[in-house]
């Protein structure tokens, strides 16, 4: 699993867990900027980037994480995530 997820499909795209630490990272600068008031945020992204999120933050098996169209999870994040 560790392996797959740090190994990109063809020389010069991300891996997987670099995919994933870029979402975690805008996660958390959005988080940080927030409002108290605002209380959901969207992201909209494609299949691999939620595939890659999946199986890292919450440690599924990537090459087991299938999505489909209009495929979407709730992530809820809070300063006590750090």
């Amino acid at each position: 699993q560790s392996e797959r997820l740090h190994k990109a499909y063809f020389e010069g795209l991300e891996s997987p867990a670099e995919t994933s630490a870029r979402v975690e990272a805008l996660a958390q600068e959005v988080l940080s900027a927030a409002s108290e008031e605002l209380a959901t945020v969207l992201f909209v992204t494609h299949s691999k980037v939620l595939e890659a999120v999946l199986a890292k933050v919450f440690g599924k098996f990537y090459e087991g994480v299938h999505t489909s169209p209009g495929a979407f999870f709730v992530w809820s994040l809070s300063d006590e995530n750090e």
